[in-house]
């Protein structure tokens, strides 16, 4: 997948009107990647969700069934995972992330029993929502090449974020304003610049360029400048062609 591949997905899912368009998009750049299943989703039982939640997947039948009915959404291993994580990661790494539990163990193999063998898992924490995370997974066992996961980290992110769009979730309806000096230090932090290397850029002292960048992670109410980046990438703030 290109650099160019990307910035089309993310002008799709920046324009989808509708979660099946979503899910379309994300079948499309689920299958570019070399990917056969996708699964968009908050870690929430649905009947016990407040709220509209996301519930993305094309997982085997069979397997959706079952996770329901056997509730594992509280222990599924994955998920599990991504409470330890900001960042993506492998299936193949959470054995050492988290110790397994036997019931988590059991899971993970029954998994593979319905041709989810391996993937890709994009942690989303959002400050007061319920957490979630986007997941691209084939059925075979082969290794999946690790220049994979910072492409599926962009496309859960924005994809996540496009379905929090559509169910109306995000705890601040208004545009985010940043300050000049604020996009200033975001637009370095984007492009790979250290706090150390954007304050020599810019002339100010590297505790100031990190008192910028919280304040904007505040104004978005994100946690990670991963998500600070998405975000701002998401509302035009900042655009690609800026830190290409």
């Amino acid at each position: 997948m290109s650099f160019s591949d990307l910035q089309a997905f993310v002008s799709v899912v920046n324009a989808v009107e509708s979660l099946a368009e979503l899910e379309a998009a994300l079948a499309d750049v689920t299958r570019t990647l070399g990917f056969e299943h996708y699964a968009l989703m908050h870690h929430v039982p649905a009947r016990a969700a407040r709220k509209p939640i996301l519930r993305l997947t094309n997982y085997p039948l069979e397997w959706q069934e079952r996770f329901t009915a056997r509730a594992y959404v509280t222990d599924d291993p994955i998920f599990v995972a991504c409470q330890t994580r900001v960042l993506s990661f492998l299936w193949s790494d959470v054995p050492r992330l988290i110790a397994l539990s036997p019931r988590q163990a059991a899971i993970f193999e029954e998994a593979t029993r319905y041709g989810l063998r391996n993937g890709v898992s994009v942690p989303i924490h959002v400050p007061g929502e319920i957490p979630g995370s986007c997941t691209l997974a084939v059925s075979h066992g082969a290794e999946i090449e690790t220049a994979k996961v910072p492409l599926v980290h962009y496309v859960g992110c924005f994809a996540f974020e496009a379905g929090r769009r559509l169910l109306s979730v995000r705890p601040n309806a208004g545009a985010v304003v940043l300050t000049p000096r604020q996009i200033d230090c975001l637009l370095l932090i984007a492009r790979g610049k250290s706090d150390w290397e954007a304050s020599r850029i810019l002339g100010i002292s590297e505790t100031t360029v990190h008192q910028h960048v919280e304040a904007a992670k505040a104004r978005y109410g994100v946690s990670t400048r991963m998500q600070l980046v998405v975000r701002a990438l998401f509302d035009s703030t900042l655009a690609f062609s800026d830190i290409a």
